[in-house]
Formats: structure tokens, C-alpha cells, sequence
């Protein structure tokens, strides 16, 4: 470990936060313990209920009233809230990165690196796992390696989003939220209505149903039509049925709907470099524009089935995870960002198709003795198509190279996933306060494709490939409590993540990628009004997977990097100086630099537009979205108004300089956001009113960026938008 950085962070890091929970100052009597002002927050990361200030990892716990203080309360926006985290998206699709790794894919073969989780139940597909859901009760975010008790593809980490349990007394609410994005020449509208109910349907029997509708008008504006882009409509409905036949025993069935319908698709070459400029297109001057021959459509939509299962059987118990996921992607999209016809990608008519079935059985111990354990298998099947049609022009000669046609080129890839995995952990209490872990997870995965391709009417098979891995996986850590209400611990493990097709026409199975892991790191509640947590990493990552375009059909494909080093750390505060006002904040520092990558695809600005594709040596480069520094500030302050109280919450989130090329050109320069929520609530509590602004200072902050032979690109994250709530209780 490079001692003398992490020192520096030691020393540097001065704020920060994690767990949400209201303050409530309390005085002490003499001899009595210090109970904390923050509450006790519990968390599932080791798969049992803990104290998170006890688990031997770097948990960061968010409640939904933080999330949405800090933008709409979808899972993107935990990266203004949590250290280390960045909430990344590609053309719709959620791709969470934790320490610098993560990935870019954006078929539903290719898992990401972070894995997210929903009640338990595993979300492989990107297009499906950007979660926005009406009630949750907390979202765990798990930062390192979790190759054990959550295995599963979790090398960079892991999203676990925990939702309620129906209540047997009948309760709810309804939101409504109204604004506009004010920060584009277009002043969209937007609006998002939530609804939840819960209540008893037996002695027996609990229900729930939550019900959203999310819209945002179209705020980036198209300068060679009457359409604008950027639009949104997203609605989801959600349910679950409790059967408790008696209190030791639980069973849970899920069920949800999703759809979304957008244009948010809709790229604007960046410094102008695309090669429709050399054909007379229109270069946008200003953020949120564009001029684009192809309208972006993104729409997309998933059902899914869960049951939980828990039974109590005296010294041991029983839990069961089991779900079934599908989803249909269609996109298209214009490869060279200009109004040119030039490139374009579709999917639309083909669809990215995915289904997963996932059943998981869990045997562990009750009690606190001082052994507990976990026992557990796993099983994971995953079908996906992935059909894709690309145009692109064909030119005459040099110089001018005038366009004298198109030539298109349809593929159809069909991919399968089977996977099957035995785990188990133990933690021994050898002395009072010292606690020693080690878990182990063996894991055997089979992945397999054939493929179909069009070229210009030319259609012939590709040959079927298939291949397996079996892979040892491993966590071991220790913990001591110092002192009452201060723990400090180590721990050392790796992950891993399978191989996966590329899906170029010859199918080409990456290398699979692990991640070594070492940890250190103190949690600790010196007073009852304040919380400090330091954690210290340091990763050896091998083979990681990245993504790279085909220089022919301008498509996504996966390759290796050699390997990477990272290494740094997070501190997280939390304040409560009286019982009215409350900071949280935090503050992450990340080395992370390719350490042998000799042959990256990389793309160099062409004088005509567009870039010339080459293998480059980008070794010592830093590693793609991994900030060098990021910082996130939040005060909440309550007071009683008019009979009432009143409670002003904000966030702000900054962030260095962000890179999204091997190559270390293509660039969002340091960025600060900033969100506040004022609101009102009746002294019955029951209603409340607020008014919200997101991004208030209207920065253009690059969303993503694809770097191909046609063009440099980017999409921004929204503009300001301001608007007003109202709620009810019930």
C-alpha cells in the first residue's frame, strides 16, 4: 500500500457523514450508556441484521428523505450522498462505479462490476436496475469486494435497496411534485405523482401498493426540427403480500411493473468533433442542444416476481430469496451526433431482450453466542438477445470523400448464463470486543453464444461458442472494539466476475476480472452528538473488463485491460449540535491508474471531424470515471413555524475532474451541484408543502461520453429545475 498517500488522505479528509436519522438530543444521567443522537441503523450487508457502526466494512446506509433532498430519488443521485460512489449512466442505463470500478456495458449479457440488489433479489441488467421506487425503507451501499455472502459480479461493490414490509394497520401517503427544468432555452415541465397504501387484509395477511408516474418535458433543444429531446415518462407500479402465519414465520410475495418511454438519448458532439462538420452539419454552441438526422428514442420496460421466504426453527433459521426478472430494451440512437446521415444504431425493431431466474436458500444461526454462522447456495440462469442494426455511409475517394451511399450491417446475438454458487461465513467472539470473520464462496458459471449477421443482405450464422469458470472466492477480517461505541477493523478478500462474450462477429470471450482487496478502517461515536468513520483501501485489479467501440459498426464491445492499482479512502461525519440542526458530509480520495495497459483502443481527433482509431499504451492513465477527490455536504435544520415545522435540507456534492476515454482527452472538469428542499409541515404532521431546486446554479455537467471513429459526444445530466410538493399522510 502506497503508505504515504493514504497519510496524506488520513490527514487531508476533514469531513463527512453516512447514515441518516433524526437527532434527538437526550441527557444522560450519570452511569447510564451514551445513546447516540443518530439512533441505531441497522443493515443486511453480511446477509443478518447488524448495527452498521459494528459491520467490519465500509457500509454507507441513505435514507429515501436524503435522496431526495439531494434530486429526484432514484438510485443515480446516491452519488451526491455517498463517498466513493459515482451513479453513471449510458444511454439510460444504470452503471454504478465504487472506488473506480465499475462498467460501461449496455447489453443485457454484460453484467456490471457493482451489483444491485432489491429486497434481496439480484438486478443483472443495467436498463432495469436504475431504480426509482415510491417506499424504501433504506438503500445499503457496500463499497470493496463483496466475494461471499453477496458474490455475485460484486467486485466493485454492491447497491442493496431494502423496501418496507406491509403493515397490518392501514397507512400511506401520496407526493406530488411539480416544477420546471428551468436551466435550457426550452423551460420543460415536469411532474411526478407517487402514491403507497398499506394496510391489514387478515389477522394474518398484510398488503402494500405503491404507484408512480415520473414526466420531465423535452429540455434539450434540436436545431434542425420542430422536436425537442431530453423527454421522460416513467411509471411503475409495485406490490407485495405478507402471509405471517404466526411470528415465526414469514413469507413474502413481489410483484412490480415498469416502463419507461424517452428521448433522453440525444448526443451533442463535443468541441464540435464530429465527422458530419466536413458534410456542412450544424454544430451546437451550448449545452443541452443538438442536431441530430435520427430522433433518440430509449424505451424500455420490466416485470418481475419475487419470494422471500423466513422461518424461525429455535437455534437455526431458514430464509429463501427467490425472483424472476424481464426486460426489453429499444434504442436508437445517431452514431455521429450530427444532422448528417452519417451512423446511425438501432435497436428498435430487433429489442435487447433479457430474463433471469434467481433462487438463493440461506441456513444460519440465531443468537448472539460468540460463533455464528451462514451457510448457503445459489443458483442463476440468465437468457438475453441482443439485436442490433447499424448504417453507415460509404464515401468516394479522397479528398473530398463525398457521400455516395449507406451500407447497413443487422447481428443478432444470443446469449445464456448459468451459474451455480455454495457459501459460507463464520464470526468467532474469542475475547470480549475482538471478533474474527472468514467466509469463502465456490462458484461454478457456464456462459455460452450464437449469433446471427446481415451484412448488406449477406446473412450467414456465426459460430457457437462456450465457456466455463469456476472460481474460489474469499473474505477474511477482524474487528476490535477499542473502546464502548468505537471499532476499528481490517479486513482482506477478492472478487470476481466471469468472462463475457464481446459481442463482436467473431465471438470472443474476455478474460474473467478479480480484484484483490485490503481494507482498514475505524467507526466510531466518541460523543452522542457526533459519528466519525475512516476507511482505508487498497486494490490489485486484474484483467478488468472495459468497453471500447467497433470501429466498423460504431457498437459497444467489452475487452481486458491488463490490470490497476487503486488505492485511498473515505471519511464520513455526521454532526448534531442541538436538537434542531444536523450536518452530514464526506469526503473520498481515489488513486486509480491503469498499471499495464498496452494495448487500449484509443481514438485521436481527425482533422476532417470524427477520430482515427489506434492501439495505444495507456498504462499509468487514470482509470475512466474515478475522480481523484469528491466531497458531499448536507445540513438539515427543523423548526416550529406558524403551529407547525418548518425544515430546511440541502446538499452539495463536488467533484475533480472526471475522465470517460482511456486516453485521458475526453473530460468533465471539477463540478459542484447543489439541491435544497424547504418545506412546511401542519402541526398534525399530515400534510406537508415544499419548494425544491436541483442543480440551482445550472451546471452542465457531462453525463456520459462515447469516443468513436464517427465522433466525440456527450450527453448532459439535466439543467436547474424549481419546483413545488405537496403531501399527505395517512
Amino acid at each position: 500500500m502506497r503508505v504515504a498517500a493514504i497519510q496524506t488522505v488520513a490527514g487531508v479528509l476533514s469531513l463527512t457523514m453516512p447514515v441518516e436519522a433524526r437527532a434527538q438530543q437526550q441527557s444522560v444521567e450519570p452511569g447510564e450508556e451514551q445513546v447516540s443522537a443518530f439512533g441505531e441503523i441497522v443493515v443486511t450487508a453480511t446477509r443478518r441484521a447488524e448495527g452498521a457502526q459494528d459491520v467490519p466494512l465500509a457500509v454507507t446506509a441513505v435514507s429515501q428523505e436524503t435522496l431526495t433532498a439531494a434530486g429526484a430519488p432514484s438510485v443515480r443521485e446516491l452519488t451526491s450522498v455517498v463517498p466513493g460512489f459515482n451513479g453513471g449512466r449510458n444511454f439510460g442505463a444504470f452503471q454504478p462505479f465504487i472506488r473506480g470500478i465499475g462498467s460501461t456495458g449496455v447489453t443485457v449479457s454484460d453484467e456490471p462490476s457493482v451489483a444491485t440488489y432489491v429486497d434481496g433479489i439480484y438486478v443483472p441488467f443495467a436498463q432495469a436496475s436504475n431504480v426509482d421506487l415510491v417506499e424504501i425503507e433504506r438503500i445499503e451501499v457496500l463499497r470493496g469486494p463483496q466475494g461471499t455472502t453477496f458474490g455475485r459480479n460484486a467486485t466493485g461493490g454492491l447497491v442493496s435497496i431494502v423496501t418496507p414490509d406491509p403493515q397490518f394497520d392501514f397507512g400511506g401517503h401520496a407526493d406530488v411534485r411539480m416544477g420546471a427544468l428551468t436551466g435550457s432555452s426550452q423551460n420543460a415541465l415536469m411532474y411526478d405523482a407517487r402514491a403507497y397504501l398499506t394496510g391489514g387484509l387478515s389477522e394474518t395477511v398484510a398488503a402494500d401498493i405503491s404507484v408512480m408516474r415520473r414526466h420531465e418535458g423535452g429540455y434539450v433543444r434540436n436545431l434542425v426540427g420542430s422536436d425537442d429531446f431530453g423527454d421522460l415518462t416513467v411509471t411503475d407500479v409495485r406490490s407485495k403480500l405478507m402471509f405471517r402465519p404466526s411470528d415465526k414465520a414469514k413469507i413474502t410475495l413481489i410483484g412490480e411493473y415498469y416502463r419507461l418511454k424517452s428521448q433522453v438519448n440525444a448526443p451533442q458532439p463535443l468541441d464540435g468533433n464530429t465527422l458530419g462538420r466536413s458534410y456542412g452539419a450544424i454544430v451546437p454552441a451550448e449545452p443541452w442542444q443538438v442536431a441530430l438526422d435520427t430522433a433518440p428514442l430509449l424505451n424500455g420496460k420490466n416485470y418481475s416476481f419475487g419470494l422471500l421466504t423466513e422461518f424461525d426453527l429455535g437455534a437455526v433459521a431458514l430464509e429463501t430469496t427467490g425472483g424472476y426478472l424481464h426486460t426489453d430494451v429499444r434504442q436508437d440512437a445517431d452514431s455521429d451526433a450530427s444532422n448528417v446521415r452519417i451512423g446511425t444504431l438501432l435497436t428498435s425493431p430487433y429489442g435487447r431482450i433479457g430474463e433471469v431466474f434467481s433462487q438463493e436458500v440461506r441456513l444460519l444461526s440465531n443468537g448472539s453466542g460468540p460463533f455464528t454462522w451462514l451457510i448457503g447456495g445459489y443458483a442463476f440462469i440468465l437468457r438475453s438477445h441482443n439485436g442490433t442494426k447499424t448504417t453507415n455511409a460509404t464515401f468516394g475517394p479522397a479528398p473530398d470523400r463525398p457521400i455516395t451511399g449507406e451500407a447497413f450491417t443487422i447481428s443478432s446475438f444470443r446469449n445464456t448464463t448459468d451459474s451455480y454458487a455454495a457459501f459460507a461465513e463464520g464470526s468467532l467472539e474469542p475475547s470480549p470486543g475482538l471478533f474474527v470473520t472468514l467466509g469463502a464462496r465456490y462458484t461454478t458459471e457456464k456462459r455460452s453464444q450464437v449469433g446471427f449477421l446481415n451484412n448488406n443482405g449477406a446473412e450467414r450464422d456465426l459460430p457457437k461458442d462456450s465457456e466455463r469458470f469456476n472460481k474460489f472466492t474469499y473474505r477474511g477480517s477482524i474487528r476490535y472494539e477499542i473502546a464502548s461505541k468505537t471499532n476499528i477493523y481490517a479486513s482482506y478478500g477478492n472478487g470476481f466476475k466471469s468472462g463475457v462474450y464481446t459481442g463482436t462477429i467473431t465471438p470472443v470471450l474476455t478474460r474473467p476480472e478479480e480484484v484483490k482487496a485490503l481494507e482498514a478502517g475505524i467507526k466510531s461515536d466518541p460523543t452522542r452528538w457526533l459519528r466519525v468513520n475512516l476507511a482505508l483501501f487498497h486494490y490489485d485489479y486484474k484483467d478488468l473488463q472495459v468497453t471500447a467501440r467497433d470501429p466498423l459498426t460504431t457498437s459497444y464491445v467489452v475487452q481486458n485491460a491488463a490490470a490497476a492499482e487503486l488505492y485511498g479512502g473515505e471519511l464520513e461525519l455526521q454532526v448534531a449540535p442541538s436538537e434542531s440542526l444536523q450536518f452530514r458530509a464526506a469526503a473520498a480520495y481515489n488513486h486509480a491508474r491503469y498499471k499495464n495497459f498496452p494495448l487500449a483502443q484509443t481514438f485521436l481527433p481527425s482533422p476532417r471531424g470524427g477520430n482515427t482509431v489506434a492501439a495505444g499504451d495507456v498504462s499509468g492513465n487514470v482509470m475512466v470515471r474515478a475522480p481523484k477527490w469528491t466531497f458531499n455536504f448536507g445540513p438539515t435544520w427543523e423548526h416550529e413555524l406558524g403551529g407547525g415545522s418548518f425544515r430546511v435540507t440541502g446538499n452539495l456534492f463536488h467533484s475533480s475532474r472526471v475522465y470517460f476515454d482511456f486516453l485521458n482527452i475526453v473530460s468533465q472538469k471539477p463540478y459542484t451541484l447543489v439541491g435544497v428542499d424547504l418545506s412546511w409541515a401542519d402541526p398534525s404532521e399530515l400534510w406537508r408543502i415544499s419548494l425544491f431546486g436541483q442543480n440551482v446554479f445550472n451546471e452542465a455537467v457531462l453525463q456520459q461520453s462515447r469516443v468513436g471513429n464517427l465522433s466525440t459526444d456527450g450527453l448532459y445530466e439535466p439543467p436547474a429545475r424549481f419546483g413545488i410538493g405537496i403531501s399527505r399522510k395517512f
